[in-house]
């Protein structure tokens, strides 16, 4: 008729605790009262119901007792059991341990991951009922007492309903790759409290909430009720992917590099919130950062929420911090983007670090070329002879479109007097055509003429074009020198007056008729 317990497996967290039972006895007289029909019947069953929980409160049975007359620990003999922990990631945030039977649970299995054993001293499960006594005092469901650890981490005392309690350490175990499994072998029968240390995981799954410290006892019952002296159980943690980093050049021809990255939050349950988030990011390699702390937006979940986050630059460090990060939702995805302006031709780099509740979680890397476009302008005959005032239209040479010298330009290029060169940086990588708009003096140009510069290909992110531009053609004169061009002048003026003359003469000879 009385309930027995099949596992003992309570998380210290403060917050939820568990407990898996073959059946519940009756809570209370009003809970017996209620299944008689008569009025006598009532009273009847009431009392009985007083002698129950009379007999309850003299043995100390709750819903850790084993039975409801004689010794119910008569036939637990003290010999060494095993208790199997294994480790699995918990995307989803909801922590089941199992009941101490399973051997197999959902969720990625983590390796490297460390658990401590404490034995609570005197909690004596063997002989006789003081020992479940406290067991039932933490295990109560109506009103649980909440145990308390000196120490998170490397407890040596717990506090169970106003007494002290000494922890022994019994052994250290790390979870084993490929199996999550810490096991614990040679336990002998007792109340023991398992305790999580911090995870250090392969990158990509990093552990940002640690399973609480919970209680377990050995032995357990199994299924069919009888003990076992090996128990299986399965904490779980929240566990954080890592940022993603990108880089992107908008626009061909200004220099400006749009940084983005994106963090997807942990899923938090009630035991485990988040308390911290913060990003940094290095931007010592990725250009002139003047001015993008103001460029800075945030969204969360595809919502801009810049304001719920602080942004300042700490050296070179670009620092992007939650205001309230318990505001922030659980599973949440946060895009993070920003701009920094190129100082030239190259590549430009950075990374990101992202902490959640002080744990880093990761990092991430980007990175962004730009390159260059240089116009030599010569002459054509004489290649070596470099020439100034060529002026070029730069375009993008969009594939599969054949370019003409209408295309919207992104930039020009002007050859310089000193060198006969000029050039266009800080350019996006990809394919740019160019059209001369403008000859050096006494030169000739086609201007319908394409000039392919192909970025995506060039050395040192930087492309090198050596135009050639062929002389105005000039008539030859036939003589150099003064003299020879005052003869020529005065031949001139001779054959004019010549001609002048033998006009004079024909028209007179014909007035004489």
């Amino acid at each position: 008729m009385l309930a027995t317990i099949s596992i003992l497996f309570w998380p210290l967290s403060g917050q939820c605790f568990r407990h898996m039972v073959a059946g519940d006895p009756p809570s209370s007289r009003r809970e017996f009262i209620s299944m008689s029909t008569t009025t006598r019947e009532r009273r009847i069953v009431a009392v009985l119901a007083s002698l129950v929980l009379s007999l309850f409160t003299l043995f100390g049975l709750s819903s850790a007792a084993m039975a409801t007359t004689g010794n119910p620990m008569g036939d637990i003999t003290d010999k060494p059991g095993t208790i199997n922990v294994y480790k699995h990631a918990n995307p989803g945030g909801t922590l089941n341990y199992g009941n101490g039977n399973e051997a197999a649970a959902a969720g990625e299995l983590l390796g490297g991951v460390p658990f401590t054993l404490y034995k609570v001293e005197g909690v004596d499960l063997v002989n006789g009922n003081a020992g479940w006594d406290v067991v039932g005092k933490i295990t109560d469901p109506a009103k649980p007492v909440e145990p308390a650890l000196d120490n998170q981490n490397s407890p040596t005392k717990v506090t169970i309903d106003g007494k002290k309690y000494t922890l022994k350490k019994i052994d250290e175990k790390t979870t084993a790759g490929g199996t999550g499994l810490a096991q614990f072998t040679d336990v002998h029968p007792g109340l023991y409290i398992v305790v999580e240390s911090k995870a250090s995981l392969p990158p990509g799954s990093v552990i940002v909430a640690k399973a609480a410290p919970f209680f377990i006892t050995l032995p357990i019952k199994d299924a069919k009720d009888a003990w076992s002296y090996t128990a299986n159980v399965h904490p779980k943690n929240t566990v954080s992917p890592k940022p993603e980093k990108s880089a992107e050049v908008k626009n061909a021809a200004d220099g400006v590099i749009t940084w983005t990255v994106e963090q997807t939050l942990p899923t938090f349950d009630d035991t485990n919130k988040l308390t911290k988030f913060v990003m940094r990011d290095l931007l010592a390699q990725a250009g002139d950062t003047k001015g993008t702390v103001k460029s800075v937006k945030v969204t969360v979940n595809g919502d801009d929420e810049t304001g719920a986050f602080n942004k300042e630059l700490d050296g070179t460090d670009l620092v992007i911090t939650a205001k309230n990060p318990d505001k922030l939702p659980s599973g949440g995805k946060i895009v993070a983007t920003y701009t920094t302006k190129a100082s030239g031709n190259g590549q430009f780099r950075n990374g990101v670090y992202s902490f959640i509740n002080g744990v880093e979680v990761g990092h991430a890397l980007a990175f962004a070329d730009l390159g260059g476009i240089t116009v030599a302008k010569v002459d054509s005959a004489d290649k070596g002879l470099y020439l100034s005032g060529a002026v070029f239209k730069v375009c993008v040479d969009e594939d599969g479109v054949e370019e003409t010298k209408d295309c919207p330009a992104v930039g020009t290029i002007t050859t310089e007097k000193s060198l006969g060169t000029g050039s266009l940086d800080k350019l996006k990588i990809q394919k740019y055509v160019l059209f001369e708009t403008a000859a050096p003096a006494g030169y000739t140009f086609n201007p319908d003429t394409p000039y392919k510069a192909d970025l995506t290909t060039a050395t040192y992110n930087t492309v090198t074009l050596t135009i050639e531009n062929t002389k105005t053609n000039v008539p030859t004169l036939p003589l150099t020198g003064a003299d020879g061009q005052l003869l020529m002048t005065i031949g001139g003026v001779a054959l004019v007056l010549l001609a002048g003359g033998v006009f004079l003469v024909a028209r007179k000879k014909r007035s004489e008729k």
